[in-house]
């Protein structure tokens, strides 16, 4: 069902941009370990003629061995993966190895001291994923972040050089190789920050589909853990599900969905009923 409200019938739709916004008391991160098992284990690629897709994930939030975990309790062993070429993980350990290629001597060579340069350190991120893209030319590729937040903190706040950073992961896809970008954004966190919202602003208005993560209105329930309401800004030309809540006008399709996470899946189910 969340296939569909998102607009993915059948194969997962590629260049395109998926925000993802979630706040302390409801973590959207199920949904990143949702598509990430959704991409590297759908039989739906199998049975096509389309490529599978390569995962270029920034597993920033977490150590690898936490998102590991999650998916192999998915059915998805995201070491086997890994080997295979299907993914490309990218954690905090990687950028700490990019940082010592990226130390930048001050413009005034007066001064002793040195530093890092934080759009030194984003160009390097971006030309690792680029040269993982070159090596599988054609195939369609999905850029997903975990979290945006972290790469504020790599950016040293610089939102000019973070945007600079998303700007070219979105400007990847081509006519020969579709790229999608996936962002995960933890709202709340940046209320209090005039700059910061106007950074979320941005990317709310580059994203082809947002996805708000959020809890019951209602207040907490045993059988449902959340709700999730997509917005999408453009048409996806798909019908909509009979059960699914729908308002439309000309800028945007909105869809409303509850959601329990459960050990090794997610159920997903219009409001008002119960998995």
């Amino acid at each position: 069902m969340v296939e569909e409200a998102i607009g993915w019938n059948g194969l997962l739709q590629g260049g395109k941009m998926l925000l993802i916004k979630d706040c302390v008391a409801s973590p959207g991160s199920f949904l990143l370990h949702y598509l990430i098992n959704r991409l590297l284990t759908s039989s739906e690629y199998q049975s096509s003629s389309s490529a599978a897709p390569l995962v270029v994930f920034l597993a920033l939030s977490e150590p690898v061995h936490h998102y590991n975990r999650i998916l192999r309790k998915q059915g998805c062993n995201l070491v086997a993966y890994q080997d295979s070429g299907s993914i490309v993980l990218m954690d905090m350990l990687s950028l700490a190895g990019m940082m010592e290629k990226v130390i930048c001597t001050p413009v005034d060579s007066g001064s002793k001291s040195t530093g890092v340069s934080s759009k030194c350190l984003l160009s390097e991120v971006y030309q690792n994923v680029l040269e993982n893209l070159r090596k599988h030319p054609g195939r369609p590729a999905w850029i997903i972040i975990d979290d945006v937040s972290v790469l504020e903190v790599v950016s040293q706040g610089s939102n000019i050089d973070l945007l600079d950073f998303i700007h070219y992961c979105r400007a990847l896809s081509s006519s020969e190789q579709s790229c999608s970008l996936v962002l995960l954004v933890h709202q709340d966190i940046y209320q209090s920050s005039e700059e910061v919202v106007t950074l979320i602003k941005h990317l709310e208005h580059w994203a082809d589909t947002v996805i708000n993560v959020a809890p019951l209105s209602t207040g907490s329930a045993i059988d449902v853990h959340g709700q999730m309401t997509i917005i999408h800004r453009t048409s996806y030309n798909t019908k909509c599900h009979a059960n699914l809540m729908v308002f439309t006008d000309p800028k945007k399709e909105l869809y409303s969905l509850h959601y329990k996470i459960l050990e090794n899946t997610v159920h997903f189910f219009p409001p008002g009923k119960h998995f």
